[in-house]
């Protein structure tokens, strides 16, 4: 699902409800002014690739360590001062 570029500063709560499309495997939130992500994208179980380059973030919920599927988690040009555990 590519919500890229859209100038979003958080997720819309209609997106918070992403827990239903337990089958994505790709999430592209990339460009955008996000500060935050809800904690309900640890839901996403399927999640192969999620792609955040390019926003404000400076942390990840803790709920991101559910997604045993994981394999890509771009994060470059955020405003990271360390390494996300």
């Amino acid at each position: 699902m590519d919500l890229g570029f859209l100038d979003l500063n958080v997720i819309p709560s209609s997106l918070s409800e992403l827990t239903a499309l337990t089958a994505l495997t790709k999430l592209d939130l990339s460009g955008n002014q996000l500060t935050a992500l809800p904690a309900s994208l640890g839901n996403l179980t399927a999640l192969k690739s999620l792609v955040l380059r390019g926003n404000r973030l400076t942390d990840l919920p803790a709920s991101l360590k559910q997604l045993t599927a994981l394999t890509g988690l771009h994060l470059d040009d955020s405003e990271f001062t360390e390494v996300p555990s």
